[in-house]
């Protein structure tokens, strides 16, 4: 591989920093490779190319081998890349740029894409967080300077699936010329996603990823072969032919052959099936079941497995693997989700062409999760069915469509069929509609006022009865000693006096008193004018 200049230059100094408001450099020697752990031994991890290929080794551990980038172990500041692995397949032109890059071990994407921002080096890269955790750390995988990327950040991986191709990306160009096409290859323990730009992995402690597929103690220029670790299927000739029709393959059948045992009988579909305990870590076939199949009419077929009812502590993550034009994938199913139905492991594209070699589904002792270890594993039928037409055709297409008050939901590809709408993102919230104003009541018709009734003519007030008189006590009269009234005496406002005459009126209390003087008066003055002058 040539020297790479430019773009990876600056991957130690400052590709593969913090985010860019912490620029400091990587602070471990670059040689150190004391702090680096290794793969847990019940995390099985694969060689990252599919079934078959011959894999190079074109830089191995160390800056020393290959490639002066693959630096730093448990540097808080890099990404630990000491022992990274460089892979190119010398079967194919051009190293074999375009040929599937898979995930080495099942996980959740966490970054897909182009690298920036201070991690351009890597170019297009993936980088899946693993589904291991029974050391209670947290692993990843970093595949780099790919040719193109086929899953999404959020997606969940198996083992054996393609997450994109060889390339030789890096520094935003696809195709950059400075270094020659290769995967850049690494695992670390307990790291950091994130930094400037789209991130990266960095801190944390390398990882030696070996055991791979089989292999340790790698070095530069070895030749590694996905599949070389597993038992190669007997050959055998299945006397099905797969068509037109739905077609079920019994796994005690011409075309179900099971290895190793003893195995355990139960119930099953058509009548019996088998179980074993699930007591070897991934890969390991040589206990198992495997279902042979032939096709007079090549197209994509859906394939199920049949769980029969009634089992207990059934796995969670049986490892199927399935062969199909030359293609080899690998999935992990939850048995125990799907007791008494069939278990969708997919559609796949198979060919009545022999020049594709063998075509078949195998399911094997092992466990994918160490929770899984000593839980059953159930063998029993295969069925397989013709694929309808398909809607979509890459798996991993997001198709989008607007929803509600400008938001937007979206659906993925599973390869031919898109899944359900997701839920409506980025909805406007509706103004409310103006409350109506209520409309004003009628007022209601003024009632005719009722005619007046003719007033009734007064009756003519009685003249009122003349009052009697009070009768008053009667009070003794001065000088009669019996205190008998004389009949020339009247009482008047409660005051005895007497006059001349009863017939005349009587004179109101306040005015008697002034008549009685003037009338003495009068007397007097007649009295004065009758005497003689001497005596006047």
């Amino acid at each position: 591989m040539r020297v790479l200049t430019l773009c990876l230059a600056p991957m130690l100094a400052l590709a593969l920093w913090l985010p860019a408001n912490e620029s400091q450099a990587c602070n471990t020697a670059c040689d150190d490779a004391g702090g680096a752990v290794a793969l847990p031994s019940g995390f099985n991890i694969r060689v990252p190319f599919v079934a078959g290929e011959r894999v190079r080794v074109s830089a191995g551990y160390g800056p020393t081998n290959g490639s002066s980038y693959h630096c730093g172990t448990r540097d808080s500041m890099c990404a630990n890349d000491y022992y990274a692995l460089d892979f190119v397949l010398p079967d194919h032109p051009n190293n074999g740029t375009g040929q599937p890059v898979v995930a080495v071990a099942s996980g959740t994407v966490v970054k897909a894409g182009w690298a920036t921002a201070g991690w351009e080096s890597y170019g297009m890269r993936v980088i899946i967080r693993h589904d291991y955790n029974a050391d209670g750390h947290t692993y990843v995988s970093i595949y780099t300077h790919l040719d193109r990327y086929d899953v999404f950040e959020g997606a969940h991986v198996q083992q054996g699936q393609q997450i994109g191709t060889l390339g030789q990306s890096c520094c935003g160009q696809r195709n950059y010329t400075s270094m020659n096409p290769h995967l850049h290859f690494a695992m670390h323990r307990n790291s950091g996603i994130g930094g400037s730009g789209t991130g990266g992995s960095y801190g944390g402690n390398a990882v030696i990823p070996e055991p791979m597929g089989g292999y340790s103690n790698i070095s530069r220029f070895d030749i590694l072969t996905p599949g070389s670790d597993e038992p190669e299927p007997p050959d055998e000739d299945c006397d099905i032919l797969i068509a037109n029709n739905p077609v079920t393959l019994e796994e005690d059948s011409v075309c179900g052959l099971i290895v190793g045992g003893p195995h355990q009988s139960v119930s099953g579909h058509g009548g019996n099936a088998y179980l074993i305990t699930a007591d070897h870590p991934e890969p390991n076939y040589n206990e198992g079941v495997i279902w042979l199949m032939e096709f007079s009419a090549s197209g994509d077929y859906v394939v199920d497995a049949y769980i029969p009812p009634g089992i207990d502590n059934l796995v969670r993550s049986a490892v199927y693997r399935v062969q199909f034009s030359g293609n080899t994938q690998t999935l992990r199913l939850d048995q125990s989700a799907h007791s008494g139905q069939w278990l969708r492991l997919g559609q796949f594209s198979f060919r009545a062409d022999e020049d594709y070699g063998e075509q078949w589904v195998r399911l094997g002792n092992n466990y994918g999760n160490s929770a899984d270890q000593g839980r059953n594993i159930v063998l029993d039928a295969i069925r397989v069915t013709p694929a309808p037409s398909c809607e979509c055709s890459s798996a991993g297409t997001v198709d989008v469509e607007a929803c509600g008050q400008g938001g937007q939901r979206e659906r993925v590809c599973d390869g031919c069929n898109w899944g359900a709408w997701g839920e409506c993102v980025g909805e406007e919230e509706p103004e409310p509609e103006p409350e109506p104003e209520p409309e004003p009541e009628p007022e209601p018709e003024p009632e005719p006022e009722p005619e007046p009734e003719p007033e009734p003519e007064p009756e003519p007030e009685p003249e009122p009865e003349p009052e009697p008189e009070p009768e008053l006590p009667e009070e003794p009269v001065p000088g009669d000693p019996n205190g008998n009234m004389t009949d020339n005496t009247n009482i008047v406002a409660g005051c005895a006096c007497s006059s001349s005459s009863a017939a005349g009126p009587t004179l109101p209390a306040p005015l008697a008193l002034p008549f009685f003087l003037l009338a003495l008066l009068g007397f007097a003055a007649r009295r004065f004018r009758s005497l003689p002058n001497h005596h006047r």
